[in-house]
């Protein structure tokens, strides 16, 4: 998967093609990562070997081997590669072959940034949505392989394996309840709340609701509870249906404690063959639970396309307010993500968690990694488990929205009273005589990150640290020239200037004078 990077590559024989599109796309922002160039179409297929790409844009007319001949040998190694083709020429037969081997868009040359950069931006769409529906199934995989094993029902774990056996199949539950290899089938995924005596006043709602229904098999385990039923095309229309909808439609008005509960329903089909199928879109719509949170109730729906996009995440301006030390505006900017993301419910969490992650990142490099400014643990592998420990996002967005608070609430209880910066004068005034006096040994005694003293220590006096230990220095220096029969070397030493030279220029731009004019006016 690539860890989310989309490549490209470019291929035409013409420098001035590949570097102009190089040069005046805009890759970043279209969302690709990297982009590599070819002059040839063989050099292309050795690159193939060991890489796959996620764009292809190829010029059609090349020397020996021509662009249709690449992509016809991309589709051959079943390479998933989105392809864009450039062409000099209108002609017809190439266009033919750009929709046979499904190209993205066929752009003729002299080529317009603008067209190219909407043919990418829809490649990129593509993929990620490609991705996503990906990354869905591997999750419903995870879950049909945790869940399953564990349910432990031979009838429940051949059905959504798609397996009859005719012998088990003839009946359930003793004879009570007949499975007919063209019954219609349904599954529900109910997750509840892990509270003592849940899951059996779960199982006799269900009983209540769904006692002429047959249920072929539920079970309950790590507050996960999933329901198959069966029913003939007549028992759904005269029974089925009617106990589905009064359990969805109490469920959403709350008569049986919708806090506690939440609701993932599939499609209704027909054929044992299918029960697998709408196992699996039930334990993808499981994953709404995260955006939803209990209370909330999902059918299967048409393909979604509500997929986060991160160039809508305003990260910059979050580190901006950050910067200038705005915490309304960092909390309005958090919480205009959050409210974005919670929207995004086709999206994994795992994506709307790395965002958030993301954003913690932000606090943690303004406050120096320090504890202080966080009151809390700091590393980046508690912060991470910290994440992945969260069940839905309001989790996520109540723990950043109290680093925040607690950033800006700590750090202006931190620098008041200006005792940190006391201890950076006293260390400054007592050691500037050393001529490899640095910021970085200031920042140790101090107990700060250097970065985080720097602009600290601005903040509350207006100038630089460095500007301070230039100041003390020439200061010292100064009084020395007036009241000492020092040589010059001498006085530059003991003033932390190891070059004399370089002490006098310093001297001159703050005194207007050279040490030596100095000292002898003071003596007129």
């Amino acid at each position: 998967m690539k860890n989310g990077r989309i490549t490209a590559i470019i291929l035409d024989d013409e420098i001035s093609v590949r570097n102009g599109l190089l040069r005046h796309i805009r890759w970043k922002q279209l969302g690709v990562d990297s982009v590599e160039t070819f002059e040839s179409a063989e050099k292309v297929v050795v690159y193939l070997e060991n890489h796959a790409p996620d764009i292809i844009i190829s010029d059609i007319r090349l020397p020996k081997m021509d662009g249709i001949r690449l992509v016809e040998y991309v589709r051959e190694k079943e390479l998933r590669c989105r392809i864009i083709f450039m062409s000099a020429y209108s002609d017809l037969e190439y266009f033919k072959e750009a929709i046979r081997l499904e190209a993205e868009a066929y752009i003729e040359k002299p080529i317009r940034p603008e067209q190219m950069e909407e043919a990418v931006r829809k490649a990129v769409g593509k993929i990620r949505r490609d991705r996503n529906q990906e990354e869905k199934a591997a999750l419903a995989a995870d879950i049909l392989s945790e869940y399953t094993d564990q349910m432990g029902k031979r009838v429940f774990k051949n059905l959504v394996h798609g397996i009859w056996e005719e012998g088990l199949m003839e009946s359930v539950g003793g004879g009570k309840r007949q499975i007919g290899r063209g019954d219609d089938f349904l599954c529900m995924i109910i997750k509840y709340k892990r509270l003592s005596g849940e899951a059996e006043k779960l199982k006799g709602l269900l009983e209540a609701y769904f006692g002429r229904t047959r249920r072929v098999y539920d079970e309950s385990r790590a507050g996960i509870l999933a329901c198959l039923f069966a029913f003939s095309r007549d028992e759904y229309y005269t029974k089925a249906f009617a106990d589905l909808e009064r359990f969805l439609v109490d469920f959403e008005e709350g008569r049986f404690g919708p806090g506690s509960y939440f609701i993932a329903v599939s499609d209704r089909r027909s054929g044992y063959g299918e029960a697998a199928k709408l196992y699996t879109q039930a334990a993808c719509q499981l994953q709404k639970f995260f955006f939803l949170g209990y209370g909330g109730l999902v059918r299967q729906e048409a393909e979604g396309n509500r997929v986060a996009d991160p160039a809508k995440i305003p990260v910059k301006e979050f580190e901006l307010a950050l910067l200038e030390e705005e915490a309304g505006q960092a909390l309005r900017i958090a919480e205009e993500i959050y409210l974005y993301l919670k929207e995004q419910t086709d999206s994994l969490p795992d994506q709307a968690k790395n965002i958030f992650f993301t954003l913690q990142l932000s606090l943690l490099q303004e406050s120096g990694m320090k504890d202080e400014l966080l009151g809390g643990e700091t590393g980046t592998d508690y912060l991470w488990t910290r994440f992945g420990d969260f069940e839905t996002i309001e989790e996520c967005y109540g723990y950043l929205q109290e680093n925040i608070r607690s950033y800006f609430q700590n750090k202006e209880s931190f620098l008041s009273g200006n005792l940190k910066i006391d201890r950076i004068v006293r260390y400054v005034r007592s050691g500037f005589g050393n001529v490899n006096l640095s910021v970085r040994d200031i920042a140790e005694d101090v107990g700060l990150t250097p970065q985080y003293m720097t602009a600290v220590f601005k903040e509350k006096t207006g100038i630089t640290l460095g500007q301070f230990i230039r100041s003390t220095r020439l200061e010292h220096s100064r009084r020395l020239l007036m009241a000492s029969e020092s040589p010059l070397g001498a006085i530059a030493q003991a003033s932390g200037y190891g070059d004399a030279n370089y002490w006098t220029k310093a001297f001159r731009k703050e005194y207007g004078m050279t040490p030596s004019e100095y000292r002898k006016r003071g003596r007129k």
